[in-house]
């Protein structure tokens, strides 16, 4: 006669299973096939081989490409839409060779030796600046600029005339002579006023003949504005005036001569005062 034994359900007394062959206490394997309903826990989830996903795409955010195509992987992964990959930024801690052209376009910090086999370096350029501390005299609508005698170095850029200077004398000392090629970038007055006022800011450049000339020499704004920016600022609080879209070149022996003045009460005959840091920040071609 056959043997039958009862499954154990959840009404049933958990007790009774003590030494008790009536009941039976595992469940006999099923095909995968009869599983057609319900959730399966994460550790009855079987392992599979990679090789067995033949279909769909995974996404970035699933650590995949999202594409089906590598230009369409490139595109989502941010390294451009063709076989010239682009990169925002990029880091090596260790040594990277690069077969192919490196195009650069931005800064490159070296913080070791850069060698070029089989081609050359076209083009390379390093940040270069300068900045003076300085006490910049305003009144009337004159235009002043560096002390005549002392230049830069004296912190009180006092000298003025009616109105812009659009030439330099041989006896006169040029605030900033350029030591090398460069292109200027950017030029700033950041500081403070004195007094409320708005203020206008211009760069001039010039190219002297240092051959023993007792000639002046002319000097131009070196954007086609007459300024580089006017700005109305409140006493004592931080201000900026100037710009940072420049791209001007200069030569070595070029003079840079700036200039400051308010553009209200051009009839008062009280000083006021912009202190701050005057700088010029540019690139040069290595």
């Amino acid at each position: 006669m056959a043997t039958y034994k009862k499954l154990l359900h959840s009404g049933d007394n958990v007790s009774e299973l003590t030494n008790n062959s009536n009941y039976l206490t595992s469940v006999p394997n099923h095909s995968a096939s009869l599983v057609t309903s319900g959730t399966l826990s994460t550790s009855r989830i079987p392992n599979i081989s990679a090789s067995k996903i033949t279909s769909g795409t995974l996404p970035v955010s699933r650590g995949g490409t999202g594409s089906t195509s590598a230009s369409g992987a490139r595109t989502n992964l941010g390294l451009g839409t063709s076989s010239s990959v682009t990169f925002t930024n990029i880091t090596a801690y260790a040594d990277a060779t690069i077969d192919g052209a490196l195009n650069i376009e931005g800064d490159a910090n070296l913080n070791s030796e850069m060698n070029v086999s089989g081609g050359s370096i076209s083009e390379y350029y390093r940040k270069v600046d300068w900045q003076w501390s300085c006490n910049w005299y305003t009144r009337y609508g004159y235009y002043y600029y560096p002390n005549t005698t002392y230049g830069v170095n004296n912190q009180d850029w006092s000298t003025g005339s009616s109105n812009a200077k659009t030439s330099w004398t041989a006896s006169h000392v040029p605030p900033f002579v350029v030591p090398y090629d460069f292109k200027i970038k950017e030029c700033y007055l950041r500081g403070f006023s004195t007094s409320s006022q708005t203020f206008e800011l211009i760069l001039k450049k010039g190219t002297p003949n240092w051959n023993n000339s007792s000639a002046s020499t002319t000097i131009a704004n070196i954007t086609s504005g007459s300024a580089l920016e006017t700005v109305s600022c409140t006493l004592y609080r931080k201000n900026e005036i100037g710009s940072s879209s420049l791209n001007v070149s200069v030569s070595k022996g070029d003079i840079l001569v700036p200039q400051l003045r308010r553009t209200t009460n051009t009839t008062s005959a009280s000083y006021s005062y912009f202190r701050g840091v005057f700088s010029i920040v540019g690139e040069k071609k290595i």
